[in-house]
């Protein structure tokens, strides 16, 4: 070979090298380009799952505090309720006490004309105009025409019967009802609804015989507000709860098990279990 073919040679390797390095080299340049879009696409990405993840926090944040704002407008109709009940027995008892003060005006009027009237004519008071008088001014301050709506009361107690070893939770049912003003209580199942809201009394008696005990308690919208226990190793024991609680219209009071019972529920002509309630203010 002579020396001018191996040049031709070498040179021509050159050359083939320099388009290789060359095309390398764009196509190096084009994957750094690409690398460089995928990697602002992943840091947009990235900034997209993290404002994802904050819109999250704050939606949950909303959530509570649209459960709590659900909650105060709950409590604040009750409150409205309450006060609306209320009102209207304030106006009630304002009407009442205007009435009667307008009653004893009328009365004494009245007693002041008859007995101008007789001190005139010179003639003695007879039991007739008294009469008229009581009949027209006293007696109807003493009997109101219309009773008031919230005069609520009830007693029931369980009928001549023995109920033994009753399960806990188990409602006792006073299927005798003595009094039921206002119709709130049910001798089916033994629960009384609230028909108002206010302050209400419950008093409860459970009784038991030879052997026997048994706890009971009282439930008022789902809670225990009191309970009471008898125990007769011999002939007879009674058990007595009093509660005094905020009651609104529409909650549930009844007595149940407090645990299972021992023996019998007694109820006769010689103790009653018993379960009384009555509407205070």
């Amino acid at each position: 070979m002579t020396p001018h073919f191996i040049l031709v040679v070498l040179t021509a390797c050159f050359m083939e090298n320099y388009a290789s390095l060359y095309e390398n080299d764009d196509q190096l340049k084009t994957m750094m380009a690409r690398i460089e879009m995928l990697e602002l696409k992943s840091e947009k990405y990235d900034r997209l799952i993290k404002e994802n993840e904050l819109l999250r926090e704050k939606i949950k944040e909303n959530d509570v505090r649209i459960l709590e704002l659900n909650t105060k407008v709950k409590n604040l109709e009750k409150r409205n309720e309450y006060i609306t009940v209320e009102s209207e027995r304030i106006q009630t008892e304002i009407d009442k006490t205007l009435t009667q003060k307008n009653d004893k005006f009328n009365l004494v009027a009245a007693v002041k004309n008859t007995l101008q009237m007789n001190i005139t004519e010179s003639k003695p008071m007879d039991d007739l105009v008294i009469a008229k008088i009581w009949e027209k001014y006293v007696q109807k301050r003493i009997v109101p025409v219309n009773s008031p709506s919230h005069q609520i009361a009830f007693y029931a107690y369980v009928s001549d019967h023995d109920q033994s070893s009753l399960p806990t939770h188990h409602t006792l049912v006073f299927d005798t009802v003595k009094l039921n003003r206002g119709q709130g209580y049910n001798e089916n199942d033994g629960i009384f609804t609230v028909p108002v809201t206010g302050v209400y009394g419950f008093a409860w008696t459970v009784a038991v015989h030879d052997y026997s005990w048994a706890s009971v308690e009282i439930l008022v919208n789902g809670e225990v507000v009191g309970s009471a226990y008898a125990h007769a190793p011999t002939g007879m024991d009674f058990g007595t709860g009093f509660a005094i609680v905020q009651a609104n219209a529409g909650d549930h009071a009844f007595i149940r098990m407090q645990e299972n019972g021992n023996g019998a529920i007694s109820s006769n002509a010689r103790g009653r279990t018993s379960f009384l309630g009555w509407f205070m203010f």
